[in-house]
């Protein structure tokens, strides 16, 4: 058979937990996890050339970007994996080329969700491996025929007052950055691969432009809360407008307040620190 470069065309991109692949539907990208060996030399003063050797292979990190929908279940997954550092195996499915696959273990260290003023709603991922890529049989799996990601019009920002839901008017461009899970060094001494383990979550940090209107109770009530240096104890809420599901950012701390320095429609650009938990209900 004659050499061909294999095409990521028809590439998919699995989960799987407890032997059950689960398709991630609407990936758009991914970079495969990259791994590492440390060389040292040891080159004697008697030598005439360099003398080296190897070390532990180390692991590295995936990222991938998704067409993101609040109610598919491959997303959900992923975002539990997320909060609970769970580890599950990953596979890298080629169609093109002969059927292969790429198949590691790893957990989900980095998760979160941007809504643009218009257009597809993305979720960023990233996923630490914790072993090697090792070559595989690749399962084959039906896309889904009813999975429909979530649009940015007409979603809502809303903010929990008391008792309600309240909208927070003239916001857009919402980007829920998620935070990174921290990862730590777990390898004996006696072991020849490196072992990385999973650390607490860093913080997520929420992001939108505000149209201010200086009576719109919302917007003077996160100025306030600003200029205070006190923490917003309700709720912020992101819905896309085909779906009832709702990703809840508790608690908020307003840590960044941006006024325009152009004419035009007076923009404020918010940013705000929130628990690193993130929920869909």
């Amino acid at each position: 058979m004659a050499w061909k470069a294999t095409s990521l065309i028809g590439t998919q991109f699995k989960l799987d937990i407890g032997g059950t692949p689960l398709l991630l539907e609407g990936c758009k990208s991914l970079t495969a996890p990259p791994g590492s060996r440390p060389v040292s030399e040891w080159t004697p003063i008697q030598s005439t050339t360099q003398k080296y050797k190897t070390g532990r292979k180390a692991y590295g990190a995936a990222s991938g970007t998704l067409a993101w929908s609040p109610v598919d279940p491959s997303h959900i997954k992923l975002l539990a994996l997320y909060n609970s550092a769970a580890t599950a195996n990953f596979e890298l499915a080629l169609t093109d080329n002969g059927s292969q696959a790429l198949v590691w273990p790893g957990f989900v260290q980095q998760f979160g969700v941007t809504f643009p003023n218009e257009g597809v709603v993305e979720c960023k991922f990233a996923i630490q491996m914790t072993g090697d890529a090792a070559p595989g049989t690749p399962t084959t799996i039906t896309p889904s025929s009813t999975f429909d990601p979530a649009v940015s019009q007409g979603s809502t920002l809303l903010l929990w007052v008391t008792s309600a839901y309240v909208q927070i008017k003239g916001a857009t461009n919402f980007d829920l950055q998620g935070g990174s899970r921290s990862t730590y060094p777990g390898t004996p001494i006696d072991a020849l691969v490196a072992t990385v383990v999973p650390g607490y979550m860093g913080q997520n940090k929420l992001t939108f432009d505000l149209l201010y209107d200086s009576t719109e109770s919302t917007h003077t009530a996160l100025l306030t809360s600003f200029n205070a240096g006190t923490p917003v104890n309700d709720k912020f809420t992101l819905q896309s407008t085909q779906s009832s599901k709702k990703i809840i950012c508790d608690p908020v701390v307003i840590d960044s307040w941006a006024w325009p320095t152009a004419p035009g429609a007076t923009t404020v650009k918010v940013g705000c620190t929130v628990n690193s938990t993130i929920a869909v209900t």
